[in-house]
């Protein structure tokens, strides 16, 4: 909770620096155009807290860009009278980029579906039915269904799943149909992922802090290290550590009867085991749980090793004193990060 001016840049409000700023702002704070733009020319700058730019600003750049990246002004005018339904782009413009980049979480949403082909999502098929985002994800009033790991199996939602549409007898073959009561259709019908672009499937921040020529700060990105592997996915970078990306990867599978569980700062583990962030519910014993395929995602990460419990970090510099990418120093990046 301590980064927020970085991580709210993808938050449908303007100036959530802070959750006490931001809840006195109210509805005076949402933010219409980030979802209702049609121009495709409007965009929050990295560090704004939810903001657009509205002057000349250079967003830092990395090795290779000392002078970094020029940001241009909106022109709000123009955009205010281009409004209209949100397209998958709109949407995209988060969610394909959550993580730090291009398809980094979720494996199955990155900018090939903006305009896709058959073979990439056989509803979303630009020449074909060219669904929307919210032709699944029902919105009423503004609330957007489904969330997380939200999945309708009794149809008790506005959120659509399969068999909304589909019914549970789909196939002309019957045998086909008898899997259906424990077998999610995805896991046949989506049997790879990352499909266009790789997604990334491990991250080692144990390995953070190399810099060319071993000294660097916030302030002097140009000596900050960043390594590419031949399909020019980065590898390594000195604020993030190391990585490790697939393309067209083959699912784990997993019972999942709609219930998920998520680790807090509350709870404690073995530090010698892997630790599950996520946990999904459900079994073969389970009536209500079907087969659907996952990514796995596997991590090591900084945690307390007093409490064996995670903590948050100060990584951005919203206070410089305890920001790692400004010291370099776990310490005080969790005593900032606590702090909040």
């Amino acid at each position: 909770a301590s980064n927020w001016p970085r991580c709210t840049s993808c938050h449908v409000g303007y100036g959530y620096s802070n959750p006490e700023a931001f809840a006195e702002m109210g509805e005076s704070a949402v933010d219409c155009l980030v979802c209702h733009d049609t121009t495709g020319t409007y965009k929050k700058f990295p560090t704004g807290s939810g903001h657009p730019t509205y002057e000349e600003k250079i967003f830092p750049g990395g090795p290779g860009e000392p002078y970094g990246n020029p940001w241009t002004p909106v022109d709000l005018a123009v955009v205010a009278q281009s409004v209209g339904a949100p397209s998958r782009a709109n949407c995209g413009s988060c969610h394909f980029n959550g993580g730090g980049g291009p398809n980094v979480k979720h494996g199955d949403l990155d900018v090939s579906m903006v305009n896709p082909s058959y073979e990439v999502d056989v509803h979303m098929d630009a020449e074909g039915l060219n669904f929307t985002c919210q032709s699944c994800h029902v919105t009423e009033e503004h609330a957007v269904s489904g969330g997380h790991y939200e999945y309708d199996l009794a149809g008790e939602t506005a959120l659509k799943s399969c068999q909304t549409c589909h019914t549970e007898a789909a196939h002309e073959n019957e045998a086909l149909n008898t899997h259906t009561a424990r077998v999610a259709c995805q896991t046949c019908h989506i049997p790879t992922y990352a499909k266009e672009q790789y997604t990334k499937t491990y991250w080692d921040w144990s390995t953070t802090g190399e810099l060319k020529d071993g000294e660097g700060d916030f302030e002097g990105r140009k000596v900050w290290l960043i390594k590419k592997d031949d399909n020019g996915n980065k590898v390594y970078m000195s604020n993030k550590g190391s990585f490790e990306w697939g393309i067209g990867l083959t699912p784990d599978y997993m019972w999942f009867n709609g219930d998920a569980t998520f680790i807090t700062l509350d709870d404690t583990f073995d530090p010698e085991t892997i630790v599950p962030i996520n946990v999904l519910h459900g079994d073969k014993d389970d009536e209500t749980a079907l087969i659907f395929p996952m990514k796995s995602f596997y991590a090591i990460q900084p945690y307390d090793a007093g409490t064996n419990s995670l903590v948050v970090l100060n990584l951005f510099p919203t206070n410089p004193e305890t920001a790692y990418w400004k010291n370099w120093d776990w310490a005080l990046a969790a005593q900032g990060g606590q702090a909040v």
